[in-house]
């Protein structure tokens, strides 16, 4: 699992369960630098369309998987 720092006015500061992540192991490498593993667009889509409620189609250029942080 990895984990992603969105951040922003909430009703009230701090982590929340499911919505921080961290990580307490070596992440994982690939000559030196971190793996990605999620696709960006597919923030991006769901910040977009779930949060900005704007079609995130046309903006990026086709339809990509939503992450469950909103």
């Amino acid at each position: 699992m990895e984990g992603i720092l969105i951040a922003g006015n909430d009703k009230a500061p701090g982590l929340r369960r499911g919505r921080a992540l961290v990580i307490r192991h070596p992440p994982d490498m690939d000559s030196g630098d971190l793996k990605r593993h999620t696709d960006f667009r597919s923030v991006y889509a769901t910040l977009l369309d779930k949060w900005l409620a704007t079609p995130s189609t046309p903006v990026l250029g086709g339809s990509f998987p939503y992450l469950g942080f909103v």
